[in-house]
């Protein structure tokens, strides 16, 4: 017989060697195919590894950040602490350049919770050179809205009139922010997902007046920063009953039946309460404004916020802060303030309605005190408060504050046609 070639038997492999290498071949790739997907399901993991998993996890704890999130999170639980204090990647931008405004804050999380989100890396990468963020306008405009009248950090000029527009806003927010993100905007499908469903208390909702046939409507009006879409039906509703009476610890939202109030809530009868002080509030129409000794109106001068009180200002001699509150009472209602005065005998506080003065001129209060006016008739009043300084002199802290401010039977006539 004929002796076969050695070189051929050596180079030629045997069938069953091929297999083998073409099995450990596929394996390998693979294993690198799955270990590279798998590593960059969560990107930000390389760039701050204690903050971010490589791979979503199960989402174990109270979410209550970013509640759309879903059952998995590229997050770690240090991360989610970082949310609450805003010193995440996003939230340390908007404390560095804008000044704290908890409406813009609450916005900016739609942005912060897309570094938790099982789909990070559709939104971010890492570089050498930074991060890069991609942003869905829809969410770019809500949060450019809700931060316009934000004044920037160390500075006296609000957002608005330093952006040119959404797009401007969010790219030159973070591009030259440290570390260096670059952002961009792309308009997803998955950018519908980002959007929790709307809830009663993503809603602020009035009564109008009654009518001549005991009738009302019922009006609903988004709250500025509610990240959510669809969901609560927060249509319009009209001719409903005005004969409609909820017993103690009831409350009647609009629209609907009477129900318990939450735990740590009570109702206030179809008012509002204030006592948060950080932005201007939306359902009592506030204005303020000074007046000169020559009864002259300046503007750009008056009450001033400082988060948790409102203040007097700081004005000249013989001058008046006047903060006023135009509402309308759908039925006899009631206004309660909390206020303290610091002044000298001749300077302080008045309040007035309808230029009528409710409570005389308080110089001096120890600690915070509280006054209440009830019986107000109904229909549309004019509340002022007044802090008045006389030709010379000045004591103590030299101005007036109100921590708290409660209203009951007001409808905000100012939203209706």
């Amino acid at each position: 017989p004929t002796r076969k070639n050695p070189a051929r038997l050596v180079g030629k492999p045997h069938t069953s060697t091929m297999l083998k290498r073409h099995i450990t071949l596929t394996l390998l790739i693979a294993t690198s195919l799955f270990l590279l997907c798998f590593s960059s399901s969560c990107p930000l993991h390389s760039f701050r590894p204690n903050d971010f998993t490589t791979a979503p996890q199960e989402l174990t704890q109270n979410n209550t950040q970013c509640p759309y999130l879903g059952s998995h999170t590229c997050c770690s639980s240090s991360y989610f602490s970082r949310l609450s204090a805003r010193t995440d990647l996003v939230g340390q931008v908007f404390k560095s350049k804008l000044s704290p405004n908890s409406q813009c804050w609450a916005a900016m999380s739609s942005i912060s919770c897309l570094a938790c989100s099982s789909d990070q890396d559709k939104w971010f990468s890492s570089h050498r050179t930074g991060l890069s963020i991609r942003l869905c306008p829809t969410v770019c405009s809500r949060v450019f809205d809700a931060c316009a009248d934000v004044r920037l950090s160390n500075s006296t000029s609000k957002v608005k009139d330093s952006y040119l527009d959404a797009e401007d806003f969010c790219y030159r927010l973070f591009s030259d922010s440290d570390p260096f993100i670059a952002a961009s905007l792309v308009d997803d499908p998955l950018c519908s997902s980002l959007e929790k469903p709307c809830t009663e208390e993503d809603y602020y909702s009035t009564y109008t007046e009654c009518g001549m046939d005991n009738k009302r409507q019922a009006f609903f009006f988004k709250k500025e920063g509610a990240n959510c879409s669809g969901g609560f039906p927060a249509a319009d509703q009209h001719d409903l009953p005005c004969d409609v009476a909820c017993g103690p610890g009831e409350y009647l939202p609009p629209g609907g039946s009477c129900r318990e109030c939450r735990p740590g809530t009570f109702s206030i009868g179809g008012g509002d309460r204030v006592e948060d002080w950080l932005h201007w509030p939306q359902r009592v129409p506030l204005r303020t404004y000074c007046l000169t000794p020559d009864n002259e109106v300046v503007e750009n001068c008056g009450w001033q916020l400082n988060g948790t009180v409102i203040h007097s200002g700081t004005i000249d001699d013989g001058m008046e802060s006047v903060l006023e509150a135009p509402l309308l009472f759908v039925t006899s209602g009631e206004v309660t303030f909390v206020y303290k005065v610091s002044s000298e005998p001749n300077d302080g506080m008045v309040f007035l309605v309808d230029n009528i003065p409710a409570l005389r001129m308080i110089s001096q209060t120890v600690g915070y005190s509280t006054f209440s006016l009830q019986n107000i008739q109904r229909g549309f009043h004019t509340l002022k408060w007044y802090y008045h300084k006389d030709a010379f002199g000045s004591q103590g802290d030299d101005r007036a504050s109100i921590k708290v401010l409660s209203h009951l039977s007001v409808v905000d006539h100012t939203r209706l046609d």
